[in-house]
């Protein structure tokens, strides 16, 4: 950081627009020593330096106001207004010093200080700002005239004031325009940016959304687990997979055994809620490579990449078990519900259909030797 460098680019900027008005203080202070030497401006040197003191006592001031962040109390434009003005006012005062022939020019210096609030005042600012000087030199011309003083001169003072008007209004006209440009720019940007946010936003909600419907696809929707369009695709990748000697792909068909007499005797709130439990499986019973889905009613499939025989009937008996053990609260606990299993491995070169067909016989062998149990059919 330097003496007109912060972290902070706004109070940066607003640090070295205070610097230009110092440095072209210093400037007018040497311009106004030498006219002060040459006679054309009648001011004694000790009240000259003690005014200048005064005014970089006050530029000093308005440089602590920035450096502490003060400023920031008012509006950008309000701000620099009264950096201008108070120029405006010192460039009045030294006006009724100067020889009339000078004031015309002083007058139009105050162009120079416009210059620095072009980006940032207002409409309003600049017209007033533009008033001060023009309505001292209008007064000292009129006293002038008044006294009887300058009038051969008076018709060259008239060209000055009507020119100095003219400049002045041309100069305060454009640059409220070029103020309100960029005012409206930076109104622009932000309504972009709010709208890049809002698009953002709606992107975000929009791939929510996709994401969901995705899940909704491939879900049941009362268990949340994969359904039966989502089972067959994933059975055809674990196929492929399968083609690499040494991985067996274990399947498992499983059906909750008495689900009719469940929902004739305990309602069908009872049965969703017993077909809801089976969320919990995977997380309790399965490997997180092994794969469940709801095929359809009360049953259920079940793959197991890289699964032998002995795994596949561990895993079986886990479900099994784990099953019996759960307690439901809208049906009795001497009720018993249970699940048959039929499993079997998928053969080389095997389509879907008949390793589906060969587990869901598997399945109906459990139901009939007296369900509650697990069958494996090679």
């Amino acid at each position: 950081m330097g003496l007109f460098k912060t972290d902070n680019r706004k109070q940066s900027v607003v640090l070295r627009r205070t610097g230009w008005a110092i440095a072209s203080y210093i400037a007018y202070f040497v311009l106004g020593l030498l006219a002060v030497d040459a006679g054309l401006l009648q001011f004694p040197l000790q009240s000259y330096l003690f005014s200048f003191s005064l005014i970089f006592v006050v530029q000093i001031f308005f440089y602590m106001i920035v450096r502490t962040g003060y400023y920031e109390r008012w509006r950008n434009s309000t701000f620099v207004f009264y950096q201008i003005l108070f120029g405006f006012t010192a460039l009045a005062y030294f006006m009724i010093f100067v020889v009339p022939d000078l004031r015309a020019t002083l007058v139009n210096v105050a162009l120079v200080g416009l210059l620095f609030g072009i980006f940032a005042l207002e409409r309003r600012h600049f017209y007033i700002l533009a008033a001060v000087p023009f309505s001292i030199f209008t007064v000292l011309l009129v006293l002038d005239f008044s006294q009887g003083l300058n009038k051969d001169k008076m018709p060259v003072f008239l060209s000055e004031w009507i020119v100095s008007l003219f400049l002045l209004v041309s100069f305060s006209f454009i640059g409220s325009y070029l103020s309100g440009l960029r005012k409206n720019l930076r109104a622009n940007k932000a309504q972009l940016h709010q709208q890049k946010d809002q698009l953002e936003v709606t992107h975000r909600e929009l791939n929510s959304a996709l994401r969901q419907m995705s899940e909704k696809a491939v879900r049941d929707e009362l268990t949340g687990l994969y359904n039966r369009h989502q089972f067959s695709e994933t059975m055809h990748s674990y196929i492929a997979i399968t083609q690499t000697p040494g991985s067996p792909l274990g399947v498992m068909m499983m059906d909750v055994d008495n689900f009719k007499q469940v929902n004739d005797t305990h309602g069908h709130l009872a049965g969703d809620e017993i077909l809801r439990s089976f969320k919990i499986i995977p997380e309790n019973c399965l490997r997180k490579t092994d794969f469940i889905a709801r095929y359809g009613g009360e049953e259920f499939v079940v793959l197991l990449p890289n699964t032998d025989l002995p795994t596949l009937e561990h895993i079986a008996e886990r479900i099994r078990t784990f099953v019996a053990s759960e307690v439901f609260d809208n049906i009795e606990k001497g009720f018993g519900v249970t699940v048959s299993i039929g499993t079997t491995h998928y053969q080389h070169r095997e389509t879907v259909e008949e390793v589906i067909a060969r587990a869901d016989k598997a399945l109906y062998q459990a139901k009939m030797g007296g369900r509650n149990q697990v069958v494996y059919i090679a």
